[in-house]
């Protein structure tokens, strides 16, 4: 049997409690319920996911840490990628921000290309001949 005191432990490592809280936010930002998260991630996995995994892994009083496996398929199912974005290092979140920005220039760029007044052409009909 199980000791209820062993099983129960308080998380104190701060890093993986803000990793159990920004799960926990994402939970709750995408509106879907555990249950739909857990069926989702476990299509997705191609391995049974329940409710009370989901549970345990946002709990500060259990064990079990959030699997770095399903880190894509969790993003993919709330349709957020802040968690891939959590565990890369800075220099790649860097350079993924860098990206975004050159992108968001570009499209910028291109919109304005697109919107900006066309010349006015000379209507075409008969000119008058040079001798």
């Amino acid at each position: 049997m199980v000791n209820l005191r062993q099983r129960i432990t308080i998380v104190k490592d701060p890093l993986e409690a803000a990793l159990r809280k920004l799960l926990k936010g994402l939970i709750r930002q995408s509106r879907k319920s555990r249950a739909n998260i857990a069926d989702e991630m476990s299509l997705r996995v191609e391995r049974t996911i329940s409710k009370r995994m989901v549970d345990d892994w946002i709990s500060p009083k259990q064990r079990a840490r959030f699997p770095a496996a399903f880190i894509e398929a969790f993003c993919e199912v709330i349709g957020d990628d802040t968690l891939q974005r959590h565990v890369m290092g800075a220099r790649l979140r860097g350079i993924v921000e860098l990206r975004e920005q050159q992108l968001t220039w570009l499209a910028d760029s291109l919109r304005a290309e697109l919107l900006k007044p066309k010349p006015q052409r000379k209507p075409k009909g008969k000119r008058p001949r040079k001798s």
